[in-house]
Parts: C-alpha cells; structure tokens; sequence
C-alpha cells in the first residue's frame, strides 16, 4: 500500500504498462526474485512465482473475457467457438476460470482442489461450471479446461470464460480476481443495457495496474438503435478517458441475428491477427509479470529495512499515517 501511495500507480495507466516493459523481467530476475523470497520467507509471493514457473513451463496465450454478471461473456465465446458449449443464463452462471483450447473433438477436464483431474462430456460442464449446479464452488474445482474442433482457436492460445463481478455470488468475483496473474490480454464487456459503471472502471485499472492491457466491447449491442450505439460508444470513450487516462477503442458486439456481424468482425480484425505472433506476445506478458512482481517484492523488502530502522518508508508521511489508522479502524471493526 505504501509502494501504491508513493508510486501513484493508479494516476496513468498507460505508463504504468510503458514502465512494466521497460523494468527488469527476464527469467534470470525471476531466479533472483525467487531466492529473496526464500531469504527473507516472503511466502505471500510465493503463488505468483509458481503461476510465473507454470507459465514458463507450458506457454500459453491467454485471452479472458471479464465482465459484470450477464454481461453476455458466455454467450460472446459459443458465438465465436461456434458452438454451444458453455453454459449461459440471465442469473450468474460461470462459477469458475473456464479455459478453451483448440483440440481435435470436444471433451473437457475438471480439476479438483482434493482428488486428480476428470474427464466429462462438455454437455455435464454446467455441474462443475455454473453457479447453480456449483454454487460458492462448494465442489472445489480449481479449474475447467474445454477442447473444441473450433476453426477459430489455434494452438497455443487459450479463450477464458471467468465469473461475473458486482454479483451477490463473491466467491465468483474472487475467482475472477485470483486468475489476473495468469492473463495476458483482456477482453472487457459493457452492457449496452446498463452501460459503464464504477465497477467497469475499476476492473479495468486492476488490470492495467497488474501490467494487463485490455479491449473493450459494447455488448448486446442489438439493444440500441444505431445512432444511440454511437452515442454511449462515445460516452465510454470519454468516461475511460477522464477517469483512467485511457484512450482505447470500443467495439460495439453481439451475438443475435444480423449484428452477431459485429463480433464476428472484431474478431477479424483484432484477435485473429494476433495469433501469428501470440508466442512474442506471450513472453512479453510474462516480462511484465516478472517485472511487477520485482516491484512488489522491493516494496516489502523496503518496508521490512524501514521498519528495521525504526522509521516510516520513504514517501508522503501523512498519507501513510491515513492509511495506518484506516487499517486500525478496519482491524478494530473485524
């Protein structure tokens, strides 16, 4: 907290992304990284330094869909998977990360927090997959991989269906934030029903801040009139703008009748031609990982010399002085 005070990560997203690219993350800064969290027993780092590891390990491009609960994210990978195989409802539906890969006929795997892997029919997904039939993830899945013969995914890159925030179902939202060290290009979508919201923005500086840059869609776009379309497009324009310093596009998409042309176009034109260079796009992903996992790891190592030393970090005093009694406050309320 105190390396976010004093950094003012926050403030410029763009920047934060330029300066993540240009600090050290080189996979020899990951083995230096790794024996000071050894040293100094930094354990709190140590699920962020194994996802990195695993990474290295099995490279993957990641693409995840994130948005609020109904936001059509299901609806938005069957359209482009071509078939459906995920499950979708108007209630919230994905309980936890679900990865498609391209494989040579459909099947998926289920993996547990407690016992091996399992093999099910796509068509059971929705008992391991959805909120209703996996409710608080009371079933433990850690993880739901799905192998379709679709013509549009490529080996190497991964689609991810993740659960939807701004639910009564947290434990979704939890599940959605604890896999952002594993992503390494966002799709975030805006419901045309209820346009941008505070939450929308605030996902959307977690990830920039986590070194993840992100597409933005208008889906179900269907429901506006043409003119309307244009008009809110340009009002998240200007609101990602004067909120977040962001200047990034947004598509209009959907799934329904003639404007599912829409998404198929986005898809044209902004995905597919990343996949010619999805392994240098993967590894400079995980140069950023690496390198805001130094940042971190410098803050407390700062914080742990300070305190040795009998005095505050270096940065603004009173903010840090706020945050202390603010965290008093939170201790004494739990």
């Amino acid at each position: 907290m105190g390396a976010y005070l004093r950094e003012r990560f926050g403030h410029d997203l763009p920047e934060r992304l330029a300066r993540l690219e240009a600090a050290p993350g080189s996979v020899a800064m990951l083995s230096l990284l790794n024996r000071i969290v050894m040293r100094w027993q930094l354990v709190e780092f140590r699920p962020n330094l194994d996802t990195i590891v695993q990474r290295l390990e099995s490279p993957q491009f990641e693409i995840a869909v994130f948005g609020r609960v109904s936001s059509g994210k299901s609806s938005l990978l069957n359209h482009i998977a071509g078939m459906n195989v995920l499950p979708v409802g108007v209630t919230p539906v994905t309980a936890v990360p679900t990865r498609l890969v391209r494989g040579d006929w459909p099947r998926a795997v289920v993996h547990f927090a407690e016992t091996g892997p399992r093999s099910v029919d796509p068509k059971e997904l929705a008992e391991y997959a959805s909120e209703e039939k996996n409710r608080g993830n009371h079933k433990h899945v850690t993880g739901i991989t799905v192998a379709i013969p679709s013509r549009r995914l490529r080996e190497g890159v991964v689609l991810v269906d993740t659960p939807g925030i701004g639910s009564l179902a947290t434990s979704g939202s939890a599940e959605t934030f604890a896999y952002l060290p594993r992503c390494d290009l966002s799709v975030v979508l805006i419901d045309a029903g209820s346009t941008l919201n505070q939450e929308d923005i605030s996902l959307l500086r977690d990830l920039y801040e986590a070194g993840i840059p992100a597409q933005v869609l208008l889906s179900k776009a269907d429901l506006l009139t043409a003119e309307d379309r244009q008009r809110v497009l340009q009002y998240i324009r200007d609101q990602l703008r004067q909120e977040l310093n962001l200047d990034v596009a947004v598509h209009p998409v959907s799934t329904l009748g003639k404007d599912a042309s829409l998404l198929d176009r986005w898809f044209e034109q902004e995905i597919e031609p990343l996949w010619e260079r999805h392994r240098t796009l993967m590894e400079e992903s995980l140069h950023r990982k690496i390198a805001r996992l130094r940042e971190s790891i410098i803050a407390v190592l700062q914080t742990l010399l300070a305190k040795r030393h009998g005095r505050a970090p270096a940065g603004d005093g009173r903010q840090l002085k706020v945050v202390e009694r603010l965290l008093d406050e939170a201790d004494a309320e739990i």
